[in-house]
């Protein structure tokens, strides 16, 4: 029986209808149904009933359904047993009780991992951070940005630019204690002291970069260091600074529009500043002292069809080393401009219920 007959049944099955099936599988839905044809024709039962609602099964379909399954699991077993490189003899499984986790297995992994094979060159590379610049303002009335749930508002309005410079999403961020009082103000003592008491009033916002889109804007490296540890390489170019002073200039506009009474960026050598003309001409000689730092790190692994330029396929299955999945982020291609949170958990859920499959 074609593989591709049995996956097309259990896509069906999953989504509930012919069309979303021929969507998942990225094809016709005339094909979907002549593959369904010929396995019921093949089977010489009727494996689905139609209606407007969608598809269900019959006795038969449901009677078929473990055996495909099983079918596709077994398919997918002989795919990695039988197509491990010639250099490798068998397939290796790798399992630790989680209080040796950190202890031993994260440097015994880190090690092994500078032995595993890399024919596109592209493990470690295009790593992307979302690189952000930041603002606290004080406001006249209280925020409490500690509150509730930490979840943001945010704009896209400067994500796209109609020229050539990067685009950052804006974010206002949650306000856990620590963050908020240690990482803007720089002052000390009863200056420091007069800056926490006003902690229901600050606000916070961050410019999020989009990077990996450009050339200028390459992402990073991770390598292994001489002492096994790893080394992240950022080149952050004129291009990705100029993205960090805009930034910088409209959160601040921003935020003195909604009634700040001063802002602090976040600087080297920030101090408050009482308005936007004041921030403007106190910005301009301070480029190279913006802080910044990563909202979200992507890339690394990067997935693709062709092993020739990417580290994994689209199930995080790596394309030279039978039974290594990695499922997390880090197989983004690029950046998304966004919080990549939902993208990673839909991603993860999809390929550790393939690699379940795959291993059962």
């Amino acid at each position: 029986m074609d593989i591709i007959l049995a996956r097309t049944f259990l896509a069906i099955c999953e989504v509930g209808n012919f069309v979303k099936a021929s969507e998942r599988l990225y094809v016709t839905q005339s094909t979907v149904s002549t593959r369904v044809k010929l396995l019921e024709d093949m089977l010489g039962q009727p494996l689905f009933v139609r209606t407007k609602a969608g598809a269900s099964l019959t006795a038969a379909g449901v009677q078929f359904r473990p055996f495909a399954e099983k079918l596709i699991q077994t398919w997918e077993q002989a795919r990695h047993n039988v197509g491990l490189p010639t250099e490798f003899s068998a397939m290796l499984t790798i399992g630790a009780e989680f209080t040796l986790w950190e202890r031993m297995m994260v440097s015994w992994i880190s090690w092994m991992r500078s032995e595993v094979p890399d024919p596109s060159g592209m493990t470690g590379q295009r790593t992307f951070l979302h690189p952000v610049s930041g603002v606290i303002a004080i406001m006249p009335d209280t925020v409490d940005g500690w509150r509730g749930a930490p979840q943001s508002t945010y704009s896209d309005h400067f994500l796209w630019p109609q020229d050539d410079r990067i685009g950052f999403k804006l974010e206002t961020t949650p306000l856990q204690p620590v963050f908020a009082i240690a990482l803007f103000d720089k002052s000390l003592g009863t200056q420091h002291g007069d800056y926490v008491r006003k902690f229901r009033n600050l606000h916070s916002e961050i410019a999020l970069l989009r990077d990996g889109f450009d050339e200028r804007a390459p992402g990073g490296s991770v390598e292994l260091g001489e002492d096994g540890e790893e080394v992240l390489d950022y080149p952050v170019t004129d291009y990705v600074q100029e993205g960090f002073l805009r930034g910088l200039e409209t959160m601040i506009e921003v935020q003195f529009a909604a009634g700040a009474e001063s802002v602090i960026p976040w600087h080297s050598a920030a101090q408050p500043l009482h308005s936007p003309a004041e921030a403007r001409t106190w910005l301009a000689g301070r480029a190279r002292g913006v802080q910044y730092g990563s909202a979200h790190v992507m890339g690394g692994a990067l997935m693709g069809t062709e092993a020739g330029g990417s580290v994994v396929d689209s199930y995080g299955r790596h394309h030279s080393l039978a039974g290594l999945s990695v499922i997390d982020g880090s197989i983004f291609p690029t950046s998304i401009g966004a919080n990549p949170q939902e993208s990673i958990y839909g991603f993860s859920l999809r390929n550790a219920r393939k690699l379940a499959e795959d291993l059962a």
